[in-house]
């Protein structure tokens, strides 16, 4: 009976043994088969391209592989989840100028067509952000001595991620400093507010508030200023101690008030002489600069730059000297100053009277030669106006019913009115050749009959 039983379970024993090979197979082309590491946790900036990437590498080159994807659990894709290159058998996907609306998960899976397998599968959040905008900016106050004072920065909450504050002060050091929190100056990071109880002196400054997070960094800066506490204070001399220039060329000088409260007035000296503009010579600018052109030797000596309010007076100095010259020994720089400006404005008012003359020379030219041309006119005139009246009297000479002796007589006397009509009007000008009257009367008479 045994015999029969095993002959019996033989079949069902080898179909067993045939699922199980063919199990351990699909697990062992499971075990083998990989997908490559790709879509993982990023953050990026809104507006930027993101790449996903979903590559399967199964054992059989041959198989067709089907990649499926996923955003927050959904298999139906937004229309901006798009196929980087259909020419590429790759499951990777592309979103162009991403926007924050598309933070979220993401989630691919490779599967085998041929025998249903999952070769794998990635998920991975990407986290977009916007950049850091200020829904609040710090303004600059001016307030009184031991006085409450606040500045306030606060970033627009639709950012991608929170943005954390931080408030600096610009002194003079090259880098900004972090300020100092003490019970009279406070911080308050989440409202982003640096509040002073009373404010004092060394309070007066820059102060610049910095938002950072994963998408950057940007900054506002607002001035704490008091309210006359302050004499002005001058930028780090940018003029040279020396300066030596040649004559007939320019030099500038510069004067930056970095503080002053209340604000200063500028004004530029050689020595003891306040300098103003002069044309062609001297320039003062709003920017507190002055330039001194066409140097002279006049122009030698001690500048110096004077800031003024209040409180006080600041002030910055600087020698110049022409080439050929040694720096001025007395500090004061009297060195004739009120002389020279004399000089330097007589020097301009003579170029401005030259300059008046010449006009005036030109326009007395141009006059002549209009009178000229208006006394040509007239003179030809009157020259065809005396041919006209003598033609007429010739006219009537011919017609003279008096006889031989009256005709003498009016001939005689038609030619003293001609000789006096060519004295007046042809000999002045050179049209006859005052050969003799009898010759000028024949030649004006054939020149009539023609």
């Amino acid at each position: 009976m045994e015999p029969r039983l095993q002959g019996r379970h033989v079949p069902g024993l080898r179909m067993c043994l045939s699922v199980l090979a063919t199990l351990l197979i699909i697990l062992t082309d499971c075990a083998q088969s990989q997908i490559e590491p790709g879509l993982a946790n990023m953050t990026v900036l809104e507006g930027s391209d993101v790449l996903l990437k979903c590559n399967a590498r199964p054992n059989n080159p041959s198989a067709v592989i089907r990649y499926t994807w996923q955003f927050q659990g959904n298999t139906i894709l937004p229309s901006w989840l798009r196929s980087c290159d259909s020419s590429q058998q790759n499951g990777n996907k592309c979103i162009y100028s991403v926007t924050a609306s598309q933070s979220g998960y993401f989630t691919c899976t490779a599967t085998d067509i041929g025998n249903g397998v999952v070769l794998g599968t990635l998920k991975g959040y990407v986290n977009i952000l916007r950049p850091i905008k200020f829904a609040v900016q710090p303004r600059s106050i001016t307030v009184a001595t031991n006085t409450r004072a606040q500045l306030s920065c606060r970033v627009d909450p639709t950012a991608g991620s929170a943005a954390q504050i931080n408030w600096y002060r610009q002194t003079l050091n090259p880098s900004p400093a972090q300020v100092a929190v003490s019970s009279r100056v406070k911080i308050d990071y989440a409202a982003g507010t640096l509040t002073f109880d009373y404010v004092e002196v060394s309070d007066v400054d820059l102060y610049i508030c910095n938002a950072s997070n994963a998408a950057g960094s940007t900054s506002v800066a607002a001035y704490v200023r008091l309210e006359g506490t302050a004499k002005p204070t001058l930028a780090p001399n940018k003029n040279p101690a020396t300066l030596t220039v040649a004559e007939k060329s320019s030099f500038l000088l510069h004067c930056e008030v970095l503080r002053a409260s209340p604000s200063a007035t500028v004004h530029w000296y050689k020595g003891s002489l306040q300098l103003s503009s002069i044309p062609f010579r001297r320039s003062l600018f709003s920017n507190n600069s002055v330039k001194i052109s066409n140097v002279e030797q006049i122009d030698v000596g001690t500048y110096y730059c004077q800031a003024k309010n209040t409180l006080g007076t600041t002030d910055s100095t600087a020698t110049v000297v022409t080439v050929g010259d040694t720096v001025p020994t007395n500090p004061s720089g009297g060195n004739g100053s009120n002389n020279d400006d004399t000089k330097l404005i007589g020097i301009s008012i003579g170029a401005a009277l030259g300059g008046l003359l010449f006009w005036i020379l030109v326009a007395a030219i141009i006059v002549s030669v209009i009178r000229k041309r208006r006394l040509a006119q007239q003179g030809t005139q009157q020259e065809w106006m005396a041919a006209q009246s003598i033609h007429r009297e010739g006219s009537q000479n011919h017609h003279n019913p008096l006889g031989h002796q009256g005709s003498l007589f009016t001939q005689g006397r038609q030619k003293d009115s001609l000789q006096r009509r060519m004295d007046s009007s042809f000999y002045g000008r050179g049209r006859l050749s005052r050969q003799g009257p009898e010759d000028d009367v024949a030649a004006l008479t054939k020149a009539l009959e023609k």
